[in-house]
């Protein structure tokens, strides 16, 4: 099984055999290599997947996750902050799976009880989604968790200017990652 989105992989095509002039007798503009014949070689057995209908998504997440799992009831946070696309929900389902392990495996070790506070589900989620979808915001944060928290405080504000920090404000944090900072704990 092969997933690929068509439209770039014709794009790419097109772009690699560019160089390719057009055979002798061939109509002016055709290619030598035409992008949906070299993907009708390669797929013998097309099956295009359907969008994701809006009021579908949400129970299209809680399926990935397990019945049981803390991040359920989180399930329109995950839509808002990861997106559509059902390849990249499936991605994000696993990171969240492992780095959910990871902080539990932490969690357990430790003896600080101060530390084991902020040890919970909410937390891992929004951490992943950082993660996951806004790498600049991770590289931001990473090493500095006060940031987050200072994040967390701006996206809250109603009137921004009420939140100004010496940080970059919530106002240049993108809408999706804004309205799950100041959903989340």
């Amino acid at each position: 099984m092969l997933g690929v989105d068509k439209k770039a992989v014709r794009k790419g095509i097109a772009h690699h055999y560019k160089h390719f002039a057009p055979q002798t007798g061939a109509a002016e503009g055709e290619k030598i290599i035409s992008p949906d014949d070299y993907l009708e070689k390669m797929i013998q057995l097309p099956i295009d997947q359907p969008p994701n209908e809006p009021s579908h998504k949400i129970d299209y997440i809680k399926s990935l996750l397990d019945q049981n799992s803390p991040y359920a009831k989180y399930a329109h946070l995950i839509e808002r902050g990861v997106g559509e696309n059902p390849r990249s929900l499936k991605r994000f389902i696993n990171l969240l799976a492992f780095l959910g392990r990871l902080a539990d495996t932490i969690k357990e070790a430790t003896n600080d009880p101060h530390v084991k506070q902020h040890f919970v589900p909410a937390l891992y989620l929004t951490w992943a989604i950082i993660v996951f979808r806004y790498p600049d915001e991770y590289n931001r944060i990473r090493g500095n968790p006060s940031r987050l928290f200072r994040y967390q405080r701006q996206a809250r504000v109603t009137d921004q200017s009420e939140g100004a920090d010496n940080d970059k404000p919530a106002t240049e944090i993108d809408d999706r990652l804004r309205a799950v900072l100041a959903e989340g704990p």
